[in-house]
């Protein structure tokens, strides 16, 4: 399973026509590429993917445009060397904060799937290098993965999927550095 791209047409009048030839964004390998996704910030695009034989072995991969798309660097390790089972955003795009810092939900889980831990990674020079965070404690406790994010002036928020038929939430009061436990939403799972 590869990663590949198409991007939309436009006519003169800014009208979509259609889609271009789609391109492979990932370099073959033996390994199965994972949960793309695109970040954009004006002209700039970033794909982030994960790719290996296991989702527990996963390692982060990105390739970047500076010019809307119509061409990429190689593609190269988010965190170089990190194999802890992915980094950066998993399924939903980062969240530009209003610090300026750039925040993404992210899980692991265990070989035998029985553990599921959601973090979060934090960039301060706009994706270049991640800091990642504690694994969220959940009350009471619960798997827990694929955190979405928003921020407002309360703070930054989480919405995650978890095994205990509710979603959970998680807030944090300094821009997504650390995190108060994660407890059930109202909203059933």
């Amino acid at each position: 399973v590869e990663i590949w791209l198409s991007s939309g047409t436009e006519d003169a009048d800014g009208l979509f026509t259609g889609w271009s030839e789609p391109v492979m964004m990932s370099r073959p390998t033996d390994e199965a590429c994972w949960n793309p996704v695109l970040y954009a910030e004006g002209e700039h695009v970033t794909l982030f993917f994960k790719r290996s034989k296991k989702i527990t072995l996963w390692k982060t991969f990105v390739r970047r445009s500076s010019d809307g798309g119509r061409t990429w660097d190689e593609e190269r390790e988010l965190v170089p060397g990190d194999c802890s089972g992915g980094r950066g955003p998993v399924k939903d795009k980062p969240i530009p904060l209003s610090s300026g810092a750039l925040l993404a939900g992210a899980s692991h889980e265990s070989p035998d799937g029985k553990i599921w831990r959601a973090f979060f990674d934090r960039s301060e020079d706009g994706g270049i290098t991640w800091d990642r965070t504690e694994y969220l404690v959940p009350d009471p406790p619960a798997r827990l993965i694929q955190p979405t994010l928003w921020e407002d002036e309360r703070g930054v928020h989480a919405l995650l999927r978890s095994d205990a038929g509710r979603i959970y939430r998680a807030d944090s009061p300094d821009g997504g550095k650390t995190w108060w436990a994660a407890t059930p939403h109202r909203l059933p799972a």
